[in-house]
């Protein structure tokens, strides 16, 4: 009777210990599934917004070998355009790396974002010089790798301000995040040019650098200077 009963505790213990394994490489697979599927669409996402750039940078190539004035206010229009729908598309990838979805190979995605983000910020320049484009820009500067906690919770504050700040004024200002900290010739140029050493910090219209956290009426202070842009 007692072998009986050990045989029957044996068998309840390898039948609950076969079911945790299933649960268990269940729920591996069901995450590994998830998390394949939240990078391809960041992929997909960063494919999306070089395109749509290309074709920006295409035309604003183009009015420059011709010399037409005219072209300015398209232009100016559609370069608006992409920068509003990167800020979003960017606040999504950020979403998606947050909840710890996206794997490290997505790290060369993120150079390649970078790498889309800076060729925007010179396409910026140009049309600011070439059409008198009047709307401000703020180059956000913030570290990617950082695993300093004061570091972090700072950016996390100073994003939330920029991002209101642009929902409240998305017409007057240019908002372009950039990470300081993957190796991107033309980051490295502005942060040293500007002698930015200190994160999260904000470069307005390529001349004013403010260091740290900043409220909205603080930034709108220096975004109603429209000389400030030299």
């Amino acid at each position: 009777m007692v072998q009986i009963e050990k045989e029957n505790n044996n068998i309840v213990f390898w039948q609950a210990a076969v079911i945790s394994i299933v649960v268990f490489l269940l729920g591996l697979f069901v995450g590994v599934m998830f998390e394949s599927q939240r990078t391809e669409a960041t992929m997909l996402t960063i494919s999306s917004l070089t395109y749509e750039f290309s074709n920006i940078k295409q035309m604003t190539f183009y009015y420059q070998q011709i010399s037409n004035k005219d072209y300015c206010e398209e232009a100016i229009k559609q370069n608006f355009k992409f920068a509003n729908n990167n800020l979003k598309k960017g606040q999504e990838i950020e979403r998606y790396e947050n909840a710890n979805i996206l794997i490290k190979t997505m790290d060369s995605k993120k150079r390649e974002y970078l790498l889309l983000k800076t060729e925007f910020l010179i396409n910026t320049l140009i049309l600011k010089e070439k059409c008198n484009m009047s709307q401000n820009m703020i180059f956000y500067f913030y570290s990617d790798k950082t695993t300093n906690k004061n570091i972090i919770a700072q950016q996390a504050v100073q994003s939330k301000v920029l991002t209101d700040l642009h929902n409240k004024q998305t017409d007057t200002f240019i908002l372009i995040p950039l990470a300081a900290d993957l190796n991107n010739t033309v980051v490295d140029l502005l942060l040293a040019s500007h002698n930015i050493t200190q994160m999260p910090s904000l470069l307005i219209n390529n001349k004013i650098v403010l260091s740290g956290i900043q409220s909205e009426s603080e930034i709108e202070r220096y975004l109603q200077k429209k000389n400030s842009f030299s």
